[in-house]
């Protein structure tokens, strides 16, 4: 006698929980030959053949069983994680939010809807659901880590310490926890706090390169860029072909002042060969279409957004010739704003890459056929600069970077003559190509006014550079120029980094053992400056001092837009010169010094001729303006690099096809 189909899915149930697939499988198909409506065997099935992903049935029978069935709660859930794995986040959502609102306190429904949300870029949205999680269940250190990972994505960075404490709280050798307390608080510009923490998380975990790798980076924020090299280097004897380690240790390179060239060149060649040897698998170089009306020019960025390399470029794609060239971005922002918008409004293509591995990315951009992928300023923030090893365009090139990306793949790096002279040393694995003139600069809607008249009080140097950048060799030459000059001032600013007390207590030991008095020196430690507030400050600033061996580059733009005298000393390093490049762009080359000594001189000198160069402040103004702001003209040499290089390939392809 035949079973009931209640009976025979009671059996596929028990063959399912214990394993015997096949078993279970076809007595999960018995009921519904004989009960196609059934919802529990609909689902039981689905759950079956999703384990191997077979082809979209699963979710066609999960989807049956919610429609059968749209009072149960698990039903949506598992029908939601299909979605979820399908990659349809909207579908999810919907899914997951009917299946909350059957089973309020089923905590994995949340858990996966903040999931979706975060795939969505949903981020506030996504924290909301943690902190009704956090209600039904207190005491889970991997929901508080979750909490804290999105608060700290959205720059809500007090929250983010709080939350990673308390995960810390609940499981104290919890190595990630001390990571992201260590990336917030280093967010946070408390580098002192951050150190600690990952301080008590090598104690916890010594071998964890992790950990090191964000305690070099804490150094190297920090200024203290030996300290940072040591832990990029233990992390390498960890792993050495740790290439996330490798990669901080070469932008760390770019900093040092105790470097000799050849030192820093080892470190791209090192990198180079590390990189060959990991990811030995390049995919065949794609090929040019010459009977396309239009190139295709990708931009691959994480900094398309308010950001020095974002307000740089958007004028340029502005002014693209769209008859000659498509423009297509592939953009990995975590806190998209404005200007991202305005680069989404002007694009051919727009591609979202934040969920996407590297294989990825270059599949896509192979399947949108670009002629030429540029990426901007590939060793900073999120960018992807190994990405160029997998070739997923005919022509790579390095744009707004400030050294080699040390990867054979990446063709070309662009610059001027004064930020790539001829006849250097400085190692490159690109060719190298030369605009007239490299920088670009952005201006707010309305720029201040420049005062002319002398300001009463002390004569002022200014440095607003990043004091990653301020190396022990400048806080040198800085002591002296104070010492020799003791009724003048040195004030220092950058966003909200001041306000940590290790920073200033470091730098003001250096000065003061150079000779500085302690009360020559301003910390500003106000709040994050708009643009033109930023541009204001230089009216209560005699002469700005820039930096080395890594360069200002917006702030010495920023300095001479508003008049301002800045004081350089470039080394064998492209990274070194571009506040002397713009310098040579506007006629000011006696700003430039070839020495320690010739940059003391010409400070003292400058400062000494203040009257003289405040007279000058609107003539200088102009020049800048004149020489660094003109986006259509700059487009257009970029453009003819672009046909340039497009034609050298076709050429090429049609060699290699006789």
């Amino acid at each position: 006698m035949r079973m009931p189909p209640h009976q025979i899915f009671r059996e596929a149930l028990a063959a399912h929980q214990s394993g015997r697939r096949a078993d279970a499988e076809s007595l999960y198909r018995q009921v519904l030959s004989v009960e196609p409506y059934h919802a529990d065997a609909l689902h039981g099935l689905g759950l079956l053949i999703e384990m191997p992903k077979a082809d979209g049935k699963a979710g066609c029978l999960l989807k049956a069983a919610v429609v059968v069935d749209c009072s149960t709660a698990r039903f949506y859930h598992n029908f939601g994680n299909i979605l979820l794995g399908e990659g349809r986040y909207q579908e999810a959502e919907i899914s997951y939010c009917r299946a909350i609102r059957l089973a309020p306190g089923r905590v994995d429904t949340h858990r996966n809807l903040a999931n979706v949300l975060q795939q969505k870029r949903e981020l506030t949205k996504a924290i909301n659901i943690f902190y009704r999680i956090l209600i039904l269940a207190p005491d889970k250190q991997e929901d508080y880590s979750g909490l804290g990972d999105l608060l700290r994505r959205t720059k809500r960075l007090p929250n983010a310490v709080m939350a990673f404490h308390h995960a810390l709280w609940i499981d104290p050798l919890l190595v990630p926890a001390f990571v992201n307390l260590g990336n917030a608080l280093r967010e946070e510009k408390r580098f002192g706090d951050a150190a600690l923490s990952l301080r008590q998380g090598l104690a916890v975990a010594p071998g964890q390169g992790a950990l090191l790798g964000s305690l070099g980076e804490v150094f190297q924020e920090d200024g203290q860029l030996v300290e940072a090299a040591q832990c990029f280097e233990r992390a390498l004897a960890i792993k050495p072909d740790d290439l996330a380690a490798l990669e901080s240790l070469r932008v760390c390179a770019a900093y040092r002042d105790d470097l000799d060239d050849e030192s820093v060149n080892k470190i791209y060649r090192r990198f180079e060969a590390e990189v060959a040897r990991s990811l030995p698998v390049v995919r065949p170089v794609g090929i040019l279409h010459p009977q396309r009306p239009r190139r295709r020019i990708g931009y691959l960025s994480s900094d398309l957004r308010n950001h020095p390399v974002g307000n740089s470029m958007l004028p340029v794609i502005g002014h693209h010739d769209r008859r000659i060239f498509e423009v297509h971005f592939y953009a990995d922002i975590q806190q998209p704003d404005l200007i991202t918008d305005a680069f989404r409004a002007a694009a051919d293509g727009w591609h979202e890459i934040g969920d996407r591995n590297d294989l990825e990315v270059a599949d896509l951009i192979r399947r949108d056929e670009i002629d030429i992928l540029v990426c901007l300023a590939g060793r900073f923030d999120s960018n992807r600069v190994r990405l160029a090893t997998q070739r997923a365009a005919p022509i790579q090139i390095s744009l707004h970077d400030v050294a080699t990306s040390a990867l054979k793949e990446t063709d070309y790096l662009i610059g001027d003559r004064w930020l790539l002279p001829r006849h250097n040393p400085e190692y490159f694995t690109e060719r190298l190509l030369r605009l007239p003139q490299f920088y670009l600069g952005s201006l707010p809607s309305s720029l201040p006014d420049i005062e002319t008249v002398e300001p009463s009080g002390p004569p002022v140097f200014g440095c607003f550079n990043n004091p990653s950048k301020i190396s022990p060799s400048l806080l040198n030459i800085w002591g002296t120029i104070l010492s020799r000059m003791p009724d003048c001032r040195l004030r220092l600013k950058y966003l909200t980094t001041y306000r940590d007390r290790s920073i200033q207590e470091r730098l003001l030991k250096a000065l003061v053992m150079a000779g500085a008095k302690a009360s020559q020196v301003d910390f500003v430690v106000g709040t994050i400056d708009s643009n033109q507030q930023i541009l204001s400050r230089y009216n209560q600033v005699d002469v700005a001092l820039d930096t080395f061996p890594f360069s200002g580059s917006t702030t010495s733009f920023q300095a001479l837009i508003m008049g301002v005298p800045v004081i350089t000393w470039p080394w064998q390093r492209m990274v070194s010169r571009w506040t002397a490049a713009m310098l040579k762009g506007v006629g000011l080359s006696e700003l430039i010094a070839d020495s320690a000594e010739n940059y003391v001189n010409i400070a003292i000198r400058t400062l000494e001729q203040r009257v003289e160069w405040r007279s000058r402040r609107l003539e200088i103004r102009q020049r800048a303006q004149t020489k660094f702001c003109n986006a259509a003209a700059w487009a257009r040499h970029l453009e003819r690099l672009y046909n340039a290089l497009w034609r050298c390939r076709v050429a090429e392809q049609r060699m290699s096809c006789r």
